[in-house]
Parts: C-alpha cells; sequence; structure tokens
C-alpha cells in the first residue's frame, strides 16, 4: 500500500522516472504474495507513468499486463483512455461497450467517459459533451466533470472549462480515490492548478 502511495505522490509531482523505478519491484512483491488487487493498482500507475514519459507502446502493454488479472471498471477505464491516446478506437469502443452493459450505475457512466473521450479524439466536442452529460446523469464522478472541462477548454469556452475545473477542485477530495476502491489516485489532479490558471 505505500509503495503504490509514494507512486501516486511521484506521478502527482512529475517525477515519472521514480515511479516507473520503484513500482516494478512492488509489483513483483505483490505477485509472490498473490496479492492482484494490489498488483493490478500498481500496474496502471506503472502505465501511467509509462504514458506520461512518452512510451506508449510500455503503457500499452503494462495495460494488457493489468487487464490479464481484471476487468475492474479502473482498469477498463484506464485501458479505454489509453486505447484513444493511441488511436485504438476500435478497442476504446469495446471498453466502453463492456462498461455500458453493467449494472451498477458509476460502471456505466465510465462507459460515457470512453465514448467522451472517442469522441473528443476526433474533434466532436458536441458529442463528447453529450456523453459526459448521459455520464453524469447515472453518477455525477469527478472524473466526468474534469473531462467536461478538458472538452469545454479545447472547445475554446474557457467560461466552461473555469467552471468545470472549479466544481473539481472544490470536490478534490474525491480524486484522493476516484474508482472508489480506497487506493490513491490523486496524480488525476495534478494538472487541475494548471488548467484553472
Amino acid at each position: 500500500l505505500a509503495a503504490i502511495g509514494l507512486a501516486d505522490i511521484a506521478l502527482l509531482e512529475g517525477r515519472f522516472g521514480d515511479a516507473i523505478t520503484h513500482l516494478p519491484p512492488a509489483i513483483q512483491a505483490d505477485d509472490e504474495a498473490k496479492n492482484d488487487f494490489g498488483a493490478v493498482a500498481k500496474l496502471l500507475a506503472l502505465a501511467e507513468a509509462q504514458k506520461a514519459s512518452g512510451d506508449i507502446r510500455g503503457a500499452l502493454a503494462t495495460i494488457a499486463r493489468a487487464r490479464a488479472r481484471s476487468d475492474e471498471d479502473k482498469v477498463l477505464v484506464t485501458e479505454g483512455l489509453f486505447a484513444v491516446a493511441a488511436a485504438r478506437v476500435d478497442v476504446a469502443r469495446r471498453v466502453a461497450q463492456e462498461l455500458s452493459k453493467r449494472l451498477p450505475a458509476h460502471s456505466r457512466a465510465y462507459g460515457r467517459l470512453v465514448e467522451a473521450e472517442i469522441a473528443r479524439a476526433a474533434g466532436d466536442y458536441p458529442a463528447a459533451l453529450d456523453a459526459l452529460e448521459a455520464g453524469r446523469k447515472l453518477a455525477d464522478l469527478w472524473l466526468l466533470r474534469y473531462y467536461s472541462g478538458l472538452v469545454y477548454l479545447q472547445n475554446g469556452s474557457a467560461t466552461q472549462a473555469q467552471h468545470e475545473f472549479e466544481f473539481c477542485q472544490k470536490r478534490i477530495g474525491e480524486a484522493t480515490a476516484a474508482f472508489l476502491d480506497d487506493l490513491p489516485t490523486l496524480r488525476y489532479a495534478a494538472e487541475l492548478p494548471y488548467r484553472i490558471g
């Protein structure tokens, strides 16, 4: 648990190399202890560090390792968002469909988030906002608000973006465990002060 906490801080502070160096031994320790829950969380953080360092191929391989162990929402969401970044829209659509078929409302809301990212990558900002709004009707999750701000910002709607980012700041506590599993994810808020500025 300490290892994922330290990795989360390293990613929050932009020290991606530290996370890449320190996470593999912790993942190996989880493997030896047969702690898939811990290993998956660390694999996701490692993939995020790899992607932030420019190694999208390594990040996708790490996500595949996590996916082989788990189909939790956090794994699927990360896989879907990374697939969009890698222009693998087919994979992202499959992930969005899988999330959208789940019973929990927050899972279906995450499916809308992946749909929104597909639309945003294609420059279809109205469709992205519609997907995020549909997701918020299911569950008003912090990540959906943050991505709404990104869509507004990219579309040149600074006032609406500012509103969403300030809303995220007011609810910053939710970013500390974005997937509702008590594992640290404050790294998702790393750029929030910059976006508000």
